[in-house]
């Protein structure tokens, strides 16, 4: 990528058969090419068929675990479409969903419900401070809903939705909101690298399209989606019992719901 953000697929498909040759159990890909508006590309509303998928097709077939970035929204009368290679079947799609702060006291209304593990610098803008922090009732006090930012999933939806949100550090101390899916996108890698850390300890594996179907079946509904919220703890759990590994016990402290092994 250059300083833009800005690459060719030539460049991500060398990346992505790179990583594959040099023994990855899982490629972080938050990055994304929209080929279904693209005249020289096969890609559409059924699928990907691009020199992308092909390589998403090697990696997994070499059982590597892609996650990939569904992509973002530009204005409403653009809503854009699921990127490559996160429109692969040979690859997790991660699309984000938004924790709103329902507590009565929160100011602005539907604040952003966002968690700093630190604490230090969070506004108003991020959450109520009515002092329901995570050791309280914070979960008690937020509704998940979907990110309005999400691509046009057509019939082809991401396979999970996780936290797009995130405080971010300017460069004069102020804390503001970052948001998009390639920050939804690492949560659910990060997860599935413990789960991989732990199978290999117990000499197990699993190959990428169960954990791609697990992913799919242990996601939380939400009304009128239809994909699931990400759900560490539940795909952790039913990954270990499928491999007699016994159960994680989950930690209420993050929205992202991960545990860790």
């Amino acid at each position: 990528m250059d300083e833009y953000g800005e690459y060719d697929d030539r460049s991500l498909v060398t990346a992505i058969v790179y990583a594959a040759d040099h023994g990855a159990d899982v490629v972080n890909l938050s990055v994304g090419s929209d080929h279904i508006s693209n005249d020289e590309k096969d890609c559409g509303a059924h699928g990907a068929q691009c020199a992308v998928d092909e390589a998403a097709e090697y990696a997994r077939e070499k059982g590597v675990i892609l996650v990939s970035a569904a992509g973002n929204a530009g204005e409403e009368s653009d809503v854009g479409n699921v990127c490559c290679p996160a429109l692969s079947e040979h690859s997790i799609a991660v699309g984000g969903c938004v924790a709103r702060c329902t507590a009565e006291e929160a100011h602005p209304p539907g604040a952003i419900w966002v968690e700093r593990t630190d604490g230090v610098n969070l506004s108003g803008t991020f959450c109520s401070m009515k002092g329901c922090d995570s050791s309280q009732d914070c979960q008690n006090n937020r509704s998940v809903e979907e990110w309005k930012g999400n691509p046009q999933f057509l019939s082809r939806t991401p396979d999970t939705l996780a936290p797009v949100y995130y405080p971010r550090m300017l460069g004069n101390g102020e804390i503001t909101l970052g948001y998009g899916s390639s920050f939804a996108t690492p949560i659910v890698s990060a997860t599935i690298i413990n789960i991989i850390e732990g199978l290999k300890a117990n000499d197990e594996k699993i190959s990428p399209s169960r954990v791609r179907e697990l992913i799919r079946v242990t996601g939380n509904s939400l009304e009128s989606v239809p994909v699931g919220v990400f759900d560490g703890s539940a795909l952790v759990n039913e990954i270990f019992d499928e491999k007699g590994l016994g159960r994680v016990d989950r930690q209420e402290d993050s929205f992202d719901s991960t545990s860790r092994i």
